[in-house]
């Protein structure tokens, strides 16, 4: 009976091991079973990621780079400058007579990874890594007319000969203007206000990434062609004294594009009723240049009147009659279809500008004065936007002009015109005889970048929203839609398995005791 026994034991010692082993080994082979699945979907994932950059890669030779990534990368370093208080505490100190003033104004879009974009997320053809690769930013800016710049030269030195036009087109120029204090072009490197600014932008835009950049100016003779070439490319953006505040499509409208643009542009347009110039005009302004967007430097043969901008005048024809157009510019806004605006960089104010002897102490006065003198009430403005954007200051109906700014001046010393209103300041030169009124209105000044807001520029840093703006082939749509159900049906078989080895073990512990 005891050997009996004793010889028993053994055997349910070594079927209780067995067991054990069995109850051990069951869930370790169903967690097993499920790994397969999970690894293969990274590297699927990365698959996928890999033929997607290798195909933007390949198609960035034939559409246009984007650049939500220069743009985002500029938001970022303007608004680091904001917090550093560079302007105030360094540019509004080096420059006491500048009439700019900070903007703390951008309504930057937070992402999980910060202002900043990083590389990784981009769209392999975004300007931001062609700018940090070439270690340049090429900025679009006005320059002073060849032909202007040989009569220059030729009553400075009249042996000295230069080209009359540009080798890369009638629309480049040389060297830029000098505006003082505000941005001296001439120079090499330019000096002044803007362009430490955009020095200093730069710098910080670099250093966030380790890369050295610097700033390389390209001179053109309007606004319209600094907008052109960035639309084609030529350039990164334009220059940082460009206003916001006031896009004027009228240039767009009447500068042709050779090619190189997003889409065709609509037909030319007349930018105001009526033509013709005001009494005082100068007689030989040229009648078939556009209307600038910013206004040129100067007109024929006058002085330089400051960063185009805040204070330039376009050297197209003059105009004069009813508004160009509702405020607000054509029904489709050029402007804003075709280019980016960044965060502002500084704001320009506008003034008033009309004789001393009539002595102005506010725009009340100039109102009340422009009621009770109807036929000497004309107001001179220096572009068809600066008209539009600022046009509510005064009176409704209250007739106006758009002519150059030294013809403007001209003519409101002599009387005929009551006087300009503009953004910016005058030189003190400019300023004999006459008064500038401070209106407390300041227009926004940045740079502006081509617009490529599309699900191709997009799809990299925003896959989850865009996805399903993304056209994809019916095999790759199908294939993708597999790969999303892969990771479901394994997390479907995940607990099914895991619970069917939980109750096997169960089973196995439960005769083991019984035959213990």
């Amino acid at each position: 009976m005891g050997a009996t026994g004793g010889s028993r034991r053994p055997s349910r010692l070594l079927l209780l091991f067995f067991a054990l082993l069995f109850a051990f080994s069951v869930p370790a082979a169903a967690a097993a079973a499920t790994k397969p699945a999970a690894a293969a979907e990274p590297s699927e994932a990365a698959a996928e990621q890999q033929e997607a950059n290798e195909a933007a890669a390949a198609a960035a030779d034939e559409e246009p780079a984007c650049t939500t990534g220069l743009r985002d990368a500029l938001n970022a370093a303007i608004a680091e400058m904001h917090t550093e208080h560079y302007m105030a505490n360094e540019l509004l100190s080096r420059y006491k007579r500048v009439p700019y003033v900070p903007v703390l104004a951008c309504p930057l879009l937070q992402t999980p990874e910060g202002l900043w974009p990083s590389l990784g997320s981009l769209h392999p053809s975004d300007l931001l890594l062609q700018v940090l690769h070439r270690g340049v930013l090429r900025v679009a800016t006005y320059g002073v007319p060849p032909q202007q710049q040989q009569q220059q030269q030729q009553q400075q030195q009249p042996q000295q000969q230069q080209p009359q036009q540009h080798p890369d087109g009638p629309h480049r120029a040389y060297r830029g203007f000098d505006w003082g204090e505000e941005a001296d072009y001439s120079k090499d490197p330019p000096k002044g206000f803007f362009p430490d600014y955009l020095r200093r932008l730069v710098s910080v835009l670099g250093a966030h990434y380790g890369r050295g950049v610097s700033v390389h100016y390209m001179y053109y003779t309007s606004g319209a062609a600094c907008l052109r070439s960035v639309l084609i490319g030529e350039t990164d953006m334009t220059d940082i004294y460009f206003l916001q505040s006031m896009p004027d499509d009228d240039s767009l409208l009447h500068f042709s594009l050779s090619g190189g643009a997003p889409k065709q542009l609509p037909a030319p347009e007349a930018a105001s009723e009526g033509t013709g110039g005001p009494p005082g005009g100068p007689p030989d302004a040229p009648q078939a240049s556009p209307q600038d967007p910013q206004g040129a430097p100067q007109g024929p043969g006058g002085a330089s009147g400051g960063p185009p901008s805040p204070g330039g005048a376009p050297g197209g024809p003059l105009s004069q009659g009813g508004a160009p157009g509702p405020v607000g510019g054509p029904k489709r806004g050029l402007m804003g279809a075709y280019f980016y605006r960044t965060c502002p960089v500084v704001g320009a104010s506008n003034v008033f500008v009309t004789r001393s002897s009539l002595n102005f102490k506010s725009l009340k006065e100039v109102a009340a004065y422009i009621r009770r003198h109807p036929g000497s009430n004309t107001v001179a403005f220096l572009t068809a936007a600066n008209y539009r954007t600022v046009a509510f200051l005064l009176p409704a109906n209250t007739p106006f002009v758009v002519m150059p700014k030294a013809a403007a001046l001209s003519a409101v010393r002599r009387g005929e015109l009551l006087g300009l209103l503009l953004t910016g300041s005058l030189k003190p030169e400019e300023g004999l005889g006459l008064h500038a009124l401070k209106t407390k209105v300041f227009s926004s000044v940045g740079p502006w970048l081509r617009r490529t807001d599309t699900p191709r520029c997009l799809a990299h840093r925003f896959r989850t929203d865009l996805a399903a703006l993304r056209p994809r082939p019916a095999a790759a749509a199908a294939a993708a839609q597999q790969q999303q159900q892969q990771p479901l049906k394994a997390a479907a078989r995940g607990p099914h398995a895991h619970a069917a080895a939980a109750v096997a073990a169960a089973a196995a512990l439960v005769v083991a005791l019984l035959l213990y």
